[in-house]
């Protein structure tokens, strides 16, 4: 295998083995991988940008412009539920490899790259996906999370809803970002409140990016498509379904 880092990376997550609460299907396979992960690799292959898939089971995937790693967290994190987990992954990965120096996060099942964000991605900014709802919608409300981060969506409900299905910045803002996460996740364990933790990382993500990011943060047309709208066409860096 090929261990040289590209400094400009797309980042997605295969995770295996374990319930995913929005989808049926959790079998385990490279044949799966493939299918799951087609409309992404093809726009990124289309742009010649590297693809890195972060998995817990599949190591092979002979493609051009892929690289599928296994990627091994501390065994305390595999009582979380896969949307969790995925960005203890995503952070021991980056912060393995300095030699990376902006990256994309992405889902790897319903999104694709419509133009290469690279020369336009900023220092000290963070882009997201966003819809077309706001904090009081059915995803938030309707999933468990820490007291403190409750509160808070409650408090500011109507601010939009933003979507980590895409992430992107420079790889000091993108640790930031999943420093402050991890701080979160292990306080929790250390405090025993764990439990409260739901199926979805929606609620954290929110107020990471509000609290933390609020005058950092761009979001709208210029980088993802409207979510679930399916649009043929789009001068958005990103489209999202």
């Amino acid at each position: 295998m090929n261990n040289k880092i590209d400094k400009n990376i797309v980042i997605g997550q295969f995770i295996s083995n374990k319930i995913d609460k929005q989808r049926t299907n959790n079998e385990v396979g490279e044949e799966l991988l493939q299918d799951l992960v087609k409309d992404l690799y093809q726009s990124t292959h289309n742009l010649k940008i590297p693809l890195y898939i972060l998995t817990n089971e599949v190591e092979t995937f002979d493609l051009p412009y892929i690289h599928v790693y296994k990627q091994f967290i501390h065994e305390k994190y595999n009582t979380l539920g896969i949307y969790f987990i995925r960005w203890i992954m995503t952070y021991e990965y980056i912060s393995a490899h300095p030699e990376i120096e902006k990256v994309v996060l992405m889902d790897i099942n319903d999104t694709e790259i419509l133009q290469d964000p690279f020369n336009l991605i900023e220092e000290n900014k963070i882009y997201v996906g966003d819809e077309l709802f706001d904090l009081s919608t059915y995803i938030i409300s309707s999933d468990s999370t820490l007291d403190y981060v409750h509160d808070f969506l409650v408090d500011n409900s109507s601010l939009q809803l933003l979507n980590p299905g895409l992430i992107a910045g420079s790889r000091a803002i993108i640790l930031e970002f999943l420093e402050i996460y991890m701080f979160m996740i292990d306080r929790s364990f250390y405090n025993g409140n764990i439990s409260q933790f739901g199926n979805f990382e929606m609620n954290i993500f929110n107020y990471i990016m509000y609290n933390y990011f609020d005058d950092r943060i761009k979001h709208g047309r210029k980088i993802s498509s409207k979510f679930l709208h399916f649009e043929e066409k789009s001068g958005s860096w990103f489209k999202h379904k």
